[in-house]
């Protein structure tokens, strides 16, 4: 699973059953690197800034251990991390109504034709995070130029499109 996707997922409370290489790729996208393994299992990641080591190993079943996750959670939030290649709340999201559609639209002004909709701006805004991350894991594994972040509220937005 993609690393943003998976990273989505933790935040809306879903540590159990994760597939552990999912898990360390994670871990890895927040900047973690691999420092040393014990037998079959035992894994140890270090980041130069967090002077805490960051213990894993899987389950027997080959899914993260719930705490690991809920520690490396922690950690993010603690330091603010981000997940390497972009910042987490680089883009600008614009959310309006639309008297047309019935429904709420959101777009990101930065990606051409990222958008997304939802009856309420909640949903709107869940469905353009989705739409987003896809609009860049394909950007990037097709060697598509990614736009830095450009748009800011200040500014008048074009509609994605």
């Amino acid at each position: 699973m993609n690393p943003r996707r998976l990273w989505r997922r933790i935040q809306q409370g879903h540590v159990n059953n994760i597939d552990f290489n999912d898990f360390v790729r994670l871990v890895e996208a927040f900047g973690f690197e691999f420092v040393r393994q014990r037998g079959t299992s035992h894994r140890i990641y270090t980041r130069d800034d967090i002077q805490q080591p960051l213990p894993v190993q899987p389950q027997r079943n080959g899914s993260a251990k719930p705490y690991q996750v809920r520690q490396l959670k922690d950690l993010v939030k603690d330091y603010d991390l981000s997940l390497e290649g972009e910042a987490m709340s680089d883009y600008a999201i614009n959310i309006f109504w639309s008297d047309e559609d019935g429904e709420y639209i959101a777009i990101v002004p930065d990606l051409r034709g990222c958008s997304a909709s939802g009856a309420t701006p909640e949903e709107a805004l869940r469905e353009v995070q989705i739409a987003k991350d896809l609009w860049l894991e394909v950007a990037r594994e097709r060697d598509y130029e990614v736009p830095e972040p450009r748009w800011r509220p200040d500014e008048p937005a074009k509609a994605a499109g």
